[in-house]
């Protein structure tokens, strides 16, 4: 019963993201094993149903039912979709600890499994070998261009960037790099060294300097917060001597001709309107329609209404940008505070070093990439949060019950 429900969660987080795989599989199925999975599963095990649990269920279904009614995603497939997607949403939260322990680990195995498959052959592809792929052709969305090798996708970056971004089965590389940067984190750096190789290559090969910043970021935390690192000023002093003599090697003018200069290095340069170059994440029209917003009343409830319908006709004028300023278009400031509420209550009630980093990871991605109400990143969040602190708390008594042993043995001597 598990595996059916682990195998249902995770085939609504890949389906949440469009990768490639779920195409070949009927919408319908999707969604129906997403309803079905979690209310089976939920009505077999012991849910933990203690009121903070229950509260943060309360608190994701308004967030849910917030987005469904402000956008009017009243047709029967996208309600359907919903339905899956909070109930699997819930059931995640009222697992028992060992079962979101389980559940983490099959998820962490599936797409470090997924993204396993799809480098040896984009290595090939990017060697120039031969392989069978069909035309490239736009996606639904009515943006993304992309050619698929059916174990993975390729889009138009070598015109413009000079180096085709390893994105796997997502529709992008920094969907594919930010997984990867949530799985790694949300299990505490724990992983298989075959997990850790999959998804550390999929980070590098993917050039994503969102993935690449919040990386070394939540890396940094993970040293200065840990209380059992001994030798914090060293370690993290050690990190930012690599990293900043890693980026002047790269910024010399004589190590420039290569991809990781052309895709991370030039793009934090600083820019006088944008900050640093790699700050693209909108596009003037929608900069000037954000400011539109601010200064109307539908800054409240947002364009999601409006901006729905445009997403059935390809006419979605946010196509081109990601971000908290998207996400604030389309669920406007009072949907923006309920997911940050929600997000708050999350780590509160959870608190521990790891957890926290787990947050930061999350919340940082979110700023630049506006998917975290999808499955995939809220299921992993939940699963990170709750197991880093539980993992802690564990420690913790062990550790308790090792200084009473040794307090006993000193009194027995």
């Amino acid at each position: 019963m598990f595996y059916f429900y682990a195998f249902s969660v995770i085939l609504m987080m890949c389906y949440s993201n469009n990768m490639l795989f779920t195409w070949y599989i009927p919408r319908m199925v999707i969604i129906v094993l997403s309803i079905i999975a979690p209310l089976m599963y939920m009505g077999f095990t012991q849910c933990d149903n203690r009121v903070p649990n229950l509260f943060l269920c309360l608190l994701w279904a308004i967030v849910i039912m917030y987005v469904v009614f402000t956008r009017r995603i009243f047709s029967f497939v996208s309600t359907s979709r919903k339905i899956g997607e909070l109930l699997c949403v819930i059931s995640v939260i009222l697992l028992p600890y060992e079962q979101k322990k389980a559940l983490l680990k099959f998820i962490t195995a599936g797409l470090a499994i997924i993204f396993a498959i799809s480098i040896p052959p984009w290595i090939l592809h990017l060697l120039g070998v031969p392989m069978p792929h069909s035309a490239p052709f736009l996606l639904e969305n009515g943006f993304h261009w992309v050619t698929n090798y059916y174990f993975f996708l390729a889009g138009d970056e070598t015109n413009l960037l000079k180096f085709p971004r390893f994105r796997g089965m997502f529709i992008e590389a920094g969907q594919a790099a930010t997984v990867c940067v949530l799985l790694y984190f949300a299990n505490g750096r724990k992983l298989r060294l075959w997990q850790k190789i999959s998804l550390l290559t999929a980070i590098i090969l993917s050039f994503s300097l969102a993935a690449y910043v919040t990386f070394m970021l939540c890396f940094a935390l993970t040293i200065i917060l840990n209380p059992r690192n001994r030798y914090k000023i060293i370690s993290t002093g050690l990190l930012f001597a690599v990293v900043i003599g890693f980026f002047s090697y790269f910024n010399n003018p004589q190590h420039q001709n290569n991809a990781f200069y052309n895709l991370i290095v030039e793009r934090l340069v600083y820019d006088e309107e944008k900050g640093i170059a790699g700050n693209n994440r909108s596009s003037e029209y929608v900069e000037y329609r954000y400011e539109q917003l601010m200064n109307s009343k539908d800054k409240y409830l947002g364009l999601g209404r409006e901006l729905n319908s445009a997403w059935r006709t390809n006419d979605n004028w946010t196509n081109d940008s990601s971000g908290i300023r998207k996400f604030i278009i389309w669920n406007g400031l009072i949907g923006t505070a309920l997911v940050f509420l929600y997000m708050l209550v999350l780590l509160l009630q959870h608190r521990s070093y790891g957890s926290f980093v787990i947050w930061v990871c999350v919340v940082a991605n979110f700023l630049v990439r506006d998917l975290l109400l999808t499955p995939m990143w809220m299921i992993i969040t939940i699963l990170g949060v709750f197991v880093l602190h539980l993992d802690r708390l564990e420690q913790n008594e062990e550790e308790a019950v090792e200084e009473e042993t040794k307090e006993e043995a000193l009194v027995t001597q």
